[in-house]
């Protein structure tokens, strides 16, 4: 191999080559320990910063809004969220795009089980917010801002700090059809960002998250990028039912780095806030965090056992579905007739398994149920008559 060339030492010959600028390119500082170190603010300890946008997110069941509710109860009266320490507390605003009529009893559940601490906190919601599209729209939306900030320092002495918009699509910031867009995405970003630094208040944008939580928010990997923080609500799926087994609250994504993880585990609990018409208790749901938890590997419990396994459990609902169809024959089915055929079984299946696990495709559903069936004959816990195909239960 041929030598390394030597390295110049001596660059000033180079310099009558280099183009002439009147600016220099940047400022040349020497680094060194005893170098201040910049402060950085935050809202919520290690997790979202003074100001900025991002995310909250969950997908359904997950308890995404009563937490979203909570953390701004939290904002407007200092409290800690699941020990973090809320480091700027101030005046809060949840726009409800969604769920206008729950707000009410949820806001009551927080006020009852903190037993005093809401009363007088700058805590508002806007029922009535015109959609978010146009140019035109992100300026009216900073003008009530100004205003609203001015109504709170006045009437609480507090500057506004954290505003909540649920959700970003029914905001109408992102068409439904333009969910995977990235310059969609980057174009809400643009507009809101600035607003957050003009103002120095935090944006939380309500999101869904996609059919598998563990692989982020629905849409564009071009939102993630662009958020200052992205806190997810997940929840942990019986793989055979869909029932929740518990909850957790995740931090994605923070600005500066280094909180990311899971901050606790979620255990909610029931509050009676008023009566029904029918004079039954009406009742709601309040956090509890759980921050000594630990979780297990994502998406599984512990204490699910060997058949609660996604292969133990898609055997166990083919054999069900088997049983069930047959037994639609009713008594007087004779012994050569209790088979149902393969196709009827594989799309019940693939609908009953879906309804569960809507994060699976339908051409996976059926794979599945080709490798299962194949597992169940090899082991003999079904059997198969030749065509038509018919799959029917062992007697024993």
């Amino acid at each position: 191999m041929a030598p390394l060339p030597k390295r110049r030492c001596d660059l000033t010959p180079l310099i009558d080559h280099v183009p002439k600028h009147d600016d220099d390119f940047g400022t040349l500082e020497l680094m060194h320990s005893s170098r201040p170190l910049p402060v950085f603010s935050e809202l919520i300890e290690n997790t979202i910063p003074e100001f900025g946008v991002g995310f909250i997110g969950g997908a359904s069941g997950a308890l995404k809004t009563f937490g979203i509710l909570d953390w701004l109860a939290s904002i407007s009266t200092g409290e800690s969220i699941a020990g973090r320490e809320v480091m700027r507390e101030g005046g809060v605003v949840y726009i409800a795009f969604e769920g206008k009529d729950t707000i009410d009893a949820r806001h009551r559940g927080i006020c009852i089980d903190r037993d005093g601490a809401m009363d007088g906190a700058p805590f508002y919601v806007v029922r009535d917010a015109k959609p978010v599209q146009e140019d035109h729209d992100y300026m009216r939306l900073e003008a009530s801002l100004v205003r609203w900030n001015a109504h709170m320092l006045e009437a609480h002495g507090k500057p506004l700090t954290c505003v909540a918009i649920d959700t970003v699509v029914a905001a109408e910031m992102i068409p439904p059809e333009k969910e995977n867009d990235p310059a969609w995405w980057q174009r809400v970003f643009n507009l809101l960002k600035p607003i957050a630094e003009r103002l120095k208040i935090v944006i939380m944008l309500s999101h869904h998250a996609g059919k598998d939580a563990e692989k982020g928010l629905r849409g564009s990997s071009a939102n993630h990028a662009a958020a200052d923080f992205v806190v997810v609500f997940e929840t942990d799926r019986d793989p055979i039912t869909g029932e929740v087994k518990s909850r957790w609250v995740h931090l994605r994504k923070t600005r500066y780095g280094g909180g990311e993880g899971p901050i606790a585990k979620i255990e909610p609990a029931e509050v009676v806030v008023g009566k029904k018409a029918n004079g039954k208790d009406m009742t709601t749901l309040v956090m509890r965090y759980d921050t000594e938890a630990k979780r297990g590997k994502p998406g599984k419990s512990k204490d699910r056992g060997d058949e609660a396994t996604v292969k133990g459990a898609q055997q166990k609902l083919i054999l069900e579905i088997v049983a069930r169809l047959v037994a639609k024959g009713g008594e007087d089915v004779s012994t050569v007739l209790e088979q149902v055929g393969r196709g009827l079984v594989r799309d019940t299946f693939v609908s009953d398994w879906l309804a569960v696990h809507p994060e699976t495709t339908k051409d996976t559903a059926g794979a599945n149920f080709r490798q299962r069936v194949k597992e169940l004959l090899d082991d003999g816990r079904l059997m198969q008559t030749g065509a038509p195909q018919q799959l029917y239960l062992p007697k024993y």
